[in-house]
């Protein structure tokens, strides 16, 4: 799909000024919690006078019909491996589109957009780093090819002070480095029926649940959570496993549910557009993942009035009080967890009690308005330095 000429396209400023236009360059939009926010912010900015474009290097994504305009969201197809192919068909696209912000999303896309734009010279890049820094990441190679190429950005945004941080202490340039903090719309995130919401997943009504909203990979630690709840069960526990979203991991996983003794109670419900219910339907979420910025899975379940269990990793401090409003732990091992989720399952008020805690301090401190403003003035800034 090729996209229109500049002076073709639709939209535009006040008083007929052209529209401050943003060329996103990720892998795809799909379901994934980075994917979700930059939908989601597109649609406030876009009456602000914006127009908001996504290239997908691989694909255009199930989220792409989502988007305000979507035929402004395209492909570049990029095949498995190294493409210097795709490197020029997204400099054409750049020339095509004329964007005032090249706004990438994490290591992939940037390394192709700062060889698209000539290291930044063509377009200004803003880049974004939405998960801790895991594995290869910390390699020398990679920290020095981040070094290299964050210096082709105007800025370089993270989603969580911590991240900020951590960048910082593996000698990042300071100079480039900003954290816009994620948020959540708690219009849209809300608390409901908990009954209603379980029969629509096709789950008992009474029985305890505990849920975990991510892409199945490693470093979320599914596994984890399902031997821990193997555990509770051994000692009576009756409850159920919610387990929302896909991934490498999700055969895998299902074999491992099924292998154990209560692989009927662990639900894979998938890839879900709309993850509302699936908070709903839950006592309590779990984040075990080793990896994050600030998970946006946090934030919406807490906006839902549910609270959250975090291992103490990323940015789950900056939201989560341990105790008062969630609960922070280190989790290290199923048999810590099987340990930690029995405690809060034996008083499921003081659960009910800290999730109404919970919506309190998202609509507080993390309203989706802020994180907007956050990046609205990011772009504006970048075209007006």
């Amino acid at each position: 799909m090729e996209p229109s000429e500049r002076g073709a396209l639709v939209g535009g400023g006040p008083r007929g000024v052209p529209p401050l236009r943003v060329l996103h360059v990720v892998i795809a939009l799909d379901v994934g919690g980075m994917e979700r926010v930059l939908t989601r912010v597109a649609h406030e900015l876009v009456p602000r006078g914006l127009d908001i474009w996504v290239c997908g290097l691989e694909r255009r994504g199930v989220l792409a019909d989502t988007f305000p305009n979507p035929g402004q969201v395209v492909s570049l197809d990029k095949p498995a491996g190294r493409s210097l192919g795709t490197v020029w068909r997204l400099h054409r696209l750049i020339r095509r589109v004329r964007p005032d912000v090249v706004h990438t999303h994490n290591l992939g896309p940037l390394i192709y957009a700062a060889l698209a734009t000539g290291y930044g010279r063509l377009v200004p890049i803003l880049h974004g780093e939405h998960c801790q820094l895991l594995g290869t990441g910390l390699g020398a190679p990679r920290l020095r090819l981040r070094r290299l190429l964050y210096r082709a950005c105007w800025r370089v945004h993270t989603v969580a002070e911590a991240s900020r941080q951590e960048l910082l202490g593996l000698r990042m340039p300071a100079e480039r480095l900003v954290a816009v903090v994620n948020g959540v719309d708690t219009a849209v995130f809300s608390p409901g029926d908990r009954r209603e919401a379980r029969q629509l997943l096709g789950l008992p009504a009474e029985v305890p649940c505990v849920g975990v909203v991510a892409r199945m990979e490693r470093h979320k630690r599914h596994e984890l959570v399902i031997r821990a709840v193997e555990r509770l069960a051994s000692q009576g526990w009756p409850g159920h496993l919610l387990l929302a979203g896909d991934g490498p991991l999700r055969s895998e996983l299902e074999a491992i549910a099924q292998a154990g003794s209560v692989g009927n109670r662990i639900h894979f419900l998938g890839l879900r557009q709309d993850v509302r219910p699936v908070y709903l339907a839950a006592d309590l979420m779990v984040l075990p993942s080793v990896g994050e910025g600030l998970s946006n899975a946090i934030l919406e379940a807490m906006a839902c009035g549910v609270p959250v269990l975090c291992h103490d990793a990323c940015g789950c401090a900056e939201v989560i009080a341990d105790g008062a409003d969630g609960w922070v732990r280190h989790i290290d091992s199923a048999e810590a967890l099987a340990g930690i989720l029995g405690t809060l399952f034996h008083d499921r008020d003081a659960l009910r009690t800290t999730g109404e805690a919970a919506r309190r301090t998202v609509c507080d401190r993390f309203a989706f308005r802020r994180t907007v403003d956050g990046y609205e003035r990011l772009y504006r800034d970048c075209v007006e330095r």
